[in-house]
């Protein structure tokens, strides 16, 4: 049955659907998230549950460290966070997927205004603002695509014999350790993957820290009266953060074709969120039909439109073949 969907309008400028707004939930290593700005360090403590957390420790915590900035730029003096905040960053992580996109190909839209556009807000948030909170989205984006990771690699170690490995885990926490270890090395050409992704995603979240950076600089630098609204400063943010004419001619025709161009690169993207997100699905429901695992991917987890998904999980065995079309004669 179809759920009644309606908006309210905070007064800030946002439409927020009343589900988003009071039903956000964010699923990292077996744990409900409800607000990602108030409960990172409960996101942080999650995922070093994992049995391999030792091991990649330093690149979760080089992610923490991007989404804890990313975070820092919501503070107001002695007010803590805005109260815009949580509802942005919720959004902006929900959307990610749709403002990378976008941000491929924009025509002439800054980073800022890309994020504004798809989250539907008006000019009273600062750009500094708008481009931490995509830091924030992407840099959770690779938390979660390593995190799911290290929990599959367990729970393949649970399907050989559940109750004999949980009671492993429990009374022998090195002889499970051990297991872990050795369904990792069944598998090093994944593990190479989620390594080389995860840190392409985090320099991404990175870069646009830089961004949120030097737009906060001219915004200090405006109010104070120290730069002159279009003076060259906010120009060249501008200029630099903005995706050139000669960057979209490159995007187009048959190059994108080859591996490395930003569309090969976003439907890399596109195909590992919905790994992940097939992998997370099937913990919870494993004998899911192929159908409603694709209405799940476009309806709950948003991650891409039908057509998308439904390639996407063809590539990874997850989806019958294309039905070949009927003619009545030559084409």
């Amino acid at each position: 049955m179809a759920q009644a969907h309606f908006s309210i309008k905070g007064a800030w400028g946002v439409i927020w659907s009343q589900n988003e707004v009071e039903q956000f939930t964010f699923e990292l290593a077996n744990t409900d998230i409800s607000s990602l700005l108030d409960e990172i360090q409960v996101m942080e403590d999650a995922v070093a549950e994992a049995a391999l957390f030792p091991e990649f420790r330093e690149h979760f915590r080089h992610a923490f460290d991007v989404i804890n900035e990313a975070a820092s730029y919501w503070l107001e003096e002695g007010l803590g966070y805005s109260s815009q905040a949580r509802r942005v960053i919720n959004e902006a992580f929900r959307q990610r997927d749709l403002i990378y996109e976008r941000l491929c190909f924009a025509q002439s839209f800054s980073l800022p205004d890309v994020v504004r556009e798809v989250l539907g807000l008006v000019e009273a948030i600062p750009s500094s603002r708008m481009a931490a909170s995509y830091a924030f989205a992407q840099a959770l984006d690779a938390v979660q695509m390593l995190a799911d990771w290290l929990g599959n690699v367990e729970l393949n170690v649970y399907d050989i014999n559940p109750d004999l490995t949980e009671s492993l885990r429990l009374n022998d926490p090195e002889f499970f350790q051990t297991m872990v270890e050795r369904q990792r090395r069944t598998q090093p050409g994944r593990e190479a993957e989620v390594r080389e992704t995860f840190a392409q995603w985090v320099a991404e979240s990175e870069k646009v820290l830089m961004l949120a950076d030097l737009h906060r600089q001219s915004e200090v630098a405006l109010s104070s009266g120290t730069l002159q609204p279009g003076s060259f400063f906010p120009a060249m943010i501008d200029k630099i953060y903005t995706v050139k004419s000669s960057e979209r001619a490159r995007l187009a025709g048959k190059g994108n074709s080859r591996p490395g161009t930003a569309t090969q690169d976003g439907k890399a993207k596109k195909r590992e969120l919905t790994r992940a997100a097939v992998e997370r699905i099937k913990k919870s429901y494993p004998e899911i039909e192929p159908k409603a695992l694709l209405s799940r991917l476009v309806g709950v987890e948003g991650i891409g439109t039908r057509d998308t998904i439904r390639e996407n999980l063809r590539k990874l065995g997850e989806y019958g073949p294309r039905k070949k079309r009927k003619t009545s004669g030559p084409c």
